[in-house]
């Protein structure tokens, strides 16, 4: 689910955060850059749930006024193990 937040929200999104760590369908929450402030990814079982979710709980947390959803038709990609190497040294 991608979020614009309306501009009472940007004054505090401690509300918003704070209300969407309540709900069990989000797993995350991700504060992002672009065109959505917030990329939630949030599992239900089936479109019911999904548009239950949106029209009756997202878009009654104050502040939200743009929602979009997009989901994986079918993903190709393997999970992957990443390591992060830094050769900065900490002062």
């Amino acid at each position: 689910m991608h979020l614009s937040p309306s501009p009472c929200l940007a004054r505090a999104p401690d509300v918003f955060e704070k209300a969407i760590a309540a709900r069990p369908e989000v797993m995350e929450c991700n504060l992002m850059t672009g065109d959505s402030d917030y990329l939630l990814r949030v599992v239900v079982p089936d479109v019911p749930a999904l548009e239950h979710f949106i029209v009756n709980v997202l878009s009654r947390v104050p502040g939200v006024c743009n929602i979009g959803s997009s989901f994986a038709l079918r993903s190709k990609s393997a999970p992957c193990e990443t390591q992060v190497v830094s050769d900065r040294r900490l002062a």
